[in-house]
């Protein structure tokens, strides 16, 4: 191994222990893959994995390594600055148009949001509205009664009163 240091977790750890159980032949592949939940396959994988790599086998093979999806920080700084001189008092929504519309840089409006929320830039939020007050409940009743005492039948009113 060359002096490296392998950092695994301890569900790697009982991986490796069973991995080479299987390998010295004191278990079988198949109770191999029954006590870790994985296929046989799966198991014959692992198996020669270990095998040619050593205890490096076990670990996912992209533990260490940046996504492959991730934006460029040279993009990111470039709409963020773009951003802040131009698209100020947009939301991250229309933001996220305007940056692919007019600038060329194609962002999700989350990943917009998320920059944003990081750098420290308040989200637009909207004005609270009055719901509705209790004055004009009283004032539909009152038309409703009104309503209501002049419904006729035929030639007959049926109810005149008060509400």
């Amino acid at each position: 191994m060359n002096g490296d240091i392998l950092m695994m977790r301890p569900v790697e750890l009982k991986r490796l222990e069973l991995i080479k159980k299987a390998i010295t032949k004191e278990i079988t592949q198949l109770e191999v893959s029954e006590f870790l939940g994985v296929s046989q396959r799966q198991v014959r994988r692992i198996v020669r994995r270990v095998r040619e790599m050593g205890i490096k086998g076990v670990v996912h093979q992209n533990r260490g390594k940046s996504n492959g999806r991730r934006i460029n920080d040279g993009i990111k700084s470039k709409a963020l600055r773009v951003y802040s001189s131009r698209y100020k008092d947009f939301g991250a929504t229309l933001a996220s148009e305007k940056l692919a519309k007019h600038e060329g840089i194609k962002l999700s409006r989350e990943t917009l949001r998320k920059w944003l929320r990081v750098e420290g830039y308040e989200a637009a939020r909207r004005r609270s509205r009055k719901h509705r007050s209790p004055g004009n409940a009283v004032s539909i009743m009152a038309r409703w009664c009104r309503w209501m005492a002049a419904i006729t039948i035929g030639w007959k009113t049926v109810a005149r009163g008060s509400c």
